[in-house]
This record gives C-alpha cells, sequence and structure tokens, in this order.
C-alpha cells in the first residue's frame, strides 16, 4: 500500500495515530482516492470526528467534491453524523453545494429518520441551507421527506421481533411527521413542483401518507 492509500485508509477507519504520522510525514493532506474521495470525507462519512478535527487543524478543505459531487458535510449529513457535521459547519462547510445529482446536504439528511437527522436538519437550517433547493428531478427536501410508503398494519403476529420492528416503523413515522413539519414551520415552499408537475402534498397523497397529507393540507 503507497503512502496515500495507508492515509487515506487511516482516515476512513478513525485510526488518528496513523492520519498523524502520515502529515508530519509531508502527505498531501486532499489527496484523493480514485473515487475522489478525500481522507476529510472518508473520515466524515464514519463519523471520526476526531480525525475530521486533526484534519481541519491541518487545512483539509471541507468543500471539495468527489466524482458524484458529494462533499465531505454531505456524507456527514446522511449518515448521522451530528458532531461531524457541526464540526464542518465552524469550519466553514458549505451548506449549498450540489452533488452531480442536485443534492444538498439538507437532502441528504431528511432521508433519515431520527432524531439525530433532525438535530442535523435544524444545524444546516440555522447556517442559511436553501430550504427550496430543488435536485435535477426537481425534488426539494420536503419532497424528499414525504416520499415514503406509509405504515402498513400491525403485524398479526406476537413475536417480540415483530412487535419490536413495527414500533420502530412507528417511531421512525412520527420523526418523520416530525421533519416534516420543521421544514414547513421553517419556510419550504408547498406550492413547488418536481419535473413531473406534483407538488409535495401530491408524493405525500401518492405514498398515502395520511397525517402528513392532513398536515400539509392544512397550511
Amino acid at each position: 500500500m503507497d503512502c496515500s492509500s495507508t492515509f487515506l485508509a487511516a482516515a476512513g477507519s478513525g485510526f488518528t495515530v496513523k492520519v498523524t504520522e502520515s502529515l508530519n510525514q509531508g502527505i498531501e493532506i486532499d489527496v484523493t482516492d480514485e473515487y475522489g474521495q478525500t481522507a476529510l470525507m472518508l473520515a466524515a462519512d464514519q463519523g471520526h470526528v476526531d480525525t475530521v478535527n486533526l484534519l481541519l487543524q491541518h487545512r483539509a478543505s471541507p468543500n471539495l467534491q468527489n466524482r458524484r459531487g458529494g462533499t465531505a458535510l454531505m456524507l456527514a449529513s446522511f449518515n448521522g453524523h451530528l458532531e461531524v457535521v457541526t464540526e464542518l459547519l465552524m469550519a466553514g462547510a458549505d451548506v449549498n453545494a450540489k452533488s452531480i445529482n442536485g443534492y444538498t446536504a439538507l437532502m441528504q439528511a431528511v432521508i433519515k429518520r431520527t432524531e439525530t437527522a433532525v438535530q442535523i436538519i435544524n444545524s444546516l437550517l440555522y447556517q442559511k441551507a436553501d430550504i427550496n433547493a430543488q435536485d435535477i428531478d426537481g425534488y426539494t427536501a420536503l419532497m424528499k421527506a414525504v416520499n415514503f410508503p406509509p405504515i402498513p398494519p400491525a403485524p398479526l403476529s406476537k413475536e417480540p421481533e415483530a412487535l419490536k420492528e413495527y414500533d420502530k416503523i412507528r417511531r421512525e413515522a412520527e420523526i418523520q411527521l416530525m421533519i416534516v413539519k420543521t421544514l414547513v414551520m421553517r419556510g419550504a415552499d408547498l406550492d413547488l413542483k418536481d419535473c413531473r408537475g406534483r407538488t409535495a402534498l401530491g408524493i405525500a397523497q401518492m405514498n398515502h401518507q395520511t397525517r402528513i397529507s392532513e398536515f400539509l393540507r392544512s397550511r
């Protein structure tokens, strides 16, 4: 394994000691792999906040994009790494950068229905994320947030595993509604349409998202 590969592998694995060794040996901090991924991107993707901080302290660029246009902030937002998102934003990461598909960090965050995702969404919006940005298909963050299947019927089986999985699905649905409400309250445009002429309400109705549809109709 050559020096660059060793450095990138260490960053992706969170091996801060190895990363430090490479930096002390004069490695180019923004060197990339075959996919255009920098050490910062790899560390951010895996949530290694100590490694991210080390790289940022050595002036790693937070705004470089890989071959698909992804940034460290997009990767951290998608994977729910709140601490990494916070550090990247403090380092000046472009909150409105777009991938080749037109995805932003906010769009990446809204498709993860977790409590951490809600915190990341609020952090991105606080840093002036464009809430109405659209990807190449015309989707906004709100449209992505409503584009999930409905809650299935309660399981007939009373097996603990089945009930646990159903509870997980219901919790995700509650968080999804919370995300939708957050986006609407923060100024998401309900009249925007995707490339097929559908609004967020139309997409929610298509997916039989009853509670979300009722909320959107009430706005």
